[in-house]
């Protein structure tokens, strides 16, 4: 069975391990992801109890932003990541000030893209970014 709740202590470490395995690169570290702040909510999708799933919803000044999302392999591809994001979606409108929720996704990442727009995202801005990499 299926449930979504907020973070608990018992399970930061899972969703720490989740964060690290699926994300290693990213800006946001698990340490960050997990940090106490009071305008950010961590929501985990739970299989029989066991977190399968995460999503990081930060509020800031009368708006939401779906800062982080994530399904762990052996999940992916089961239809569960369109319900979750709408649920935490719903979760973040509860927040009486809240009245538009924003994400950020990789241009390269179509699939997300693509779900992102099924839920009812659309484009605000095409953001570029650069980097460079160091060769030794």
């Amino acid at each position: 069975m299926l449930s979504i709740d907020l973070v608990t202590n018992d399970e930061k470490r899972t969703i720490k391990d989740m964060h690290e395995r699926i994300f290693p690169n990213v800006y946001l570290t698990s340490d960050n992801l997990l940090e106490n702040d009071k305008d950010k909510y961590v929501y985990v999708l739970h299989d029989e109890e066991k977190p399968i799933s995460y999503g990081l919803i930060k509020l800031m000044k009368g708006q939401a932003f779906l800062e982080i999302f994530a399904i762990d392999e052996p999940y992916r591809g089961r239809g569960l990541a369109k319900p979750f994001i709408t649920s935490i979606i719903h979760e973040a409108f509860k927040h009486q000030d809240i009245k538009k929720i924003f994400l950020v996704v990789d241009d390269n990442n179509e699939i997300a893209y693509q779900l992102y727009q099924k839920i009812g995202f659309r484009i605000q801005n095409q953001n570029v970014s650069y980097h460079i990499h160091h060769h030794v």
